[in-house]
């Protein structure tokens, strides 16, 4: 894409680093050596730097800093970099250091990737920080007469993507992820068609799951096979996401771990993922491995994320029996989320209260709970959270059909159990069907109709088998006497 803009000597230096490499990561990394260990023109060393900032390689982009960090057109790419990795206050710097650059008058091609720079910084910290419209329309500017350049509309409509979805605006995010997404193919622009396949899957997970997966597959294999590690590190956490929406748990868990191997390889944190992990293992009944997450994710987390971590803490210790440790933890919390107004950190403490009261054999408190808890998930269209909520409500309305005082059963099957397993087969959730099944069969065990309860339990097996949910085989050991 950039070869008929740049000298000779950057194209040999950039064509002869292609034939060496046998991917497009390590291409990154021989590029990299090249620039650091040579001298090279100042363009060679730019790209170096942008596509070592594409694959967010910040050891390359140390060691580039360290070389040419006086050198002018790689400063924006350097302090975006920073601000990348937390140090919010490199924003400002990397658009200055944009119009640094602007004010020596390089050719056409520089000047529009530098503004792209500068607009994709303004839309990171957007609209927390709004700018005036300059920006945009200095690059529309330079894209409307100049055919050439039209590659770098690709990039334009990413960003466009995720200023409309801040914005909200659904219909605006997927037309401009369809455009970004066509002229990127038209390019052969792989690394940002996989990472636009992505962002797509991301945004129709709620309403398309199924479309949703093949777009995170397809970006996998194309990430795979560039071997850049931190798009296949994203793209392997939300495809962990569908499996576990499917409660296809044991595969989530697999790829949550690949992917934090991932993350530290390159030396990013790990705390978000660390929680996700937690809550996985805690939803298979692993409760140590979900304890241990659980405080990896409050050591990495900022003071307004720590209750969250705790939370989970809280809800490994109610599994382990220890109700008196996991309720203080919560108690210690309380107060702190409800002054933060964080919603998230809200449902979660509603969900672990009705966790706790289930242990507790408190059957209506705990709905009552699960029952907020499940509102708050359902309207943020959190569809995990939303499932493990539908799964406990289902398990405390069977439970409290099986307890003593509460032993009528003869109106049929729970609102909540009925509702799992509907959403589960409509939506083709295997690993949340096989847990609506095993609370089914437990409802008629309850009932002492063992026929009916066996005819569920060969379904729940047969489900088992065929999409290797290793958890419920687990379970189902407390039923082998049915």
């Amino acid at each position: 894409m950039y070869f008929p803009f740049i000298d000779s000597v950057t194209k040999e230096n950039i064509q002869n680093c292609m034939e060496a490499a046998y991917n497009y990561y390590d291409f990154v990394q021989i590029l990299n050596h090249k620039a650091c260990n040579e001298e090279v023109s100042e363009l060679t060393a730019y790209f170096a730097t942008y596509h070592a900032s594409i694959v967010s390689d910040f050891n390359c982009l140390e060691r580039i800093a360290q070389k040419y960090g006086d050198l002018t057109i790689i400063r924006p790419h350097l302090f975006f970099a920073s601000a990348y990795q937390g140090r919010e206050a490199d924003i400002e710097k990397t658009r200055e250091a944009v119009d640094e650059v602007l004010k020596s008058n390089p050719p056409k091609w520089l000047e529009l990737e530098m503004l792209l720079i500068k607009f994709e910084a303004e839309s990171f910290v957007y609209p927390k920080c709004l700018f005036d419209s300059t920006t945009l329309d200095r690059i529309m500017g330079l894209l409307k007469p100049n055919s050439q350049f039209r590659f770098y509309e690709a990039r334009l409509h990413d960003l466009l993507a995720i200023r409309a979805s801040r914005d909200g605006d659904t219909d605006e995010l997927i037309q401009n992820i369809e455009s970004a997404a066509s002229i990127a193919e038209e390019y052969n622009d792989e690394n940002r068609l996989a990472r636009i396949l992505r962002t797509k899957a991301v945004h129709i997970q709620s309403s398309d799951l199924k479309a949703s997966l093949e777009l995170l597959l397809q970006s996998l294999d194309m990430l795979k096979s560039m071997g850049d590690k931190d798009g296949l590190s994203y793209t392997i956490f939300q495809l962990s996401k569908i499996e576990a929406i499917r409660g296809e748990y044991d595969q989530a868990i697999e790829h949550n771990l690949e992917n934090i191997t991932l993350r530290q390889s390159l030396g990013k944190p790990i705390g978000p993922y660390a929680i996700t992990l937690s809550t996985l293992f805690n939803s298979i009944g692993n409760a140590e491995a979900g304890l241990e997450w659980a405080k990896m994710a409050e050591v990495e987390f900022q003071p307004v994320h720590k209750p969250r971590a705790i939370l989970n803490q809280a809800w490994a210790l109610c599994l382990m029996q220890d109700i008196s440790g996991a309720t203080e933890l919560v108690d210690e919390v309380r107060e702190n989320i409800l002054k933060s107004g964080l919603e998230s950190h809200l449902a979660a403490l509603y969900l672990i209260d009705g966790i706790i009261e289930l242990e507790k054999n408190n059957f209506l408190q705990a709905q009552a709970s699960l029952e907020e808890a499940l509102d708050i998930y359902n309207r943020r269209g959190t569809l995990m959270s939303e499932y493990i909520c539908l799964h406990h409500l289902a398990k405390s309305e069977v439970l409290l059909a099986g307890s003593s005082q509460f032993a009528d059963t003869s109106k049929g099957l729970g609102p909540w159990l009925t509702l799992l397993e509907e959403r589960a087969q409509s939506n083709d959730l295997p690993g949340i069907l096989g847990q609506a099944l095993f609370y089914k069969t437990q409802w008629y065990l309850f009932q002492e109709k063992y026929n009916e309860g066996k005819g569920v339990l060969k379904q729940l097996r047969v489900i088992i088998q065929e999409n290797n949910l290793n958890y419920l085989e687990r379970i189902i050991k407390r039923l082998e006497g049915v």
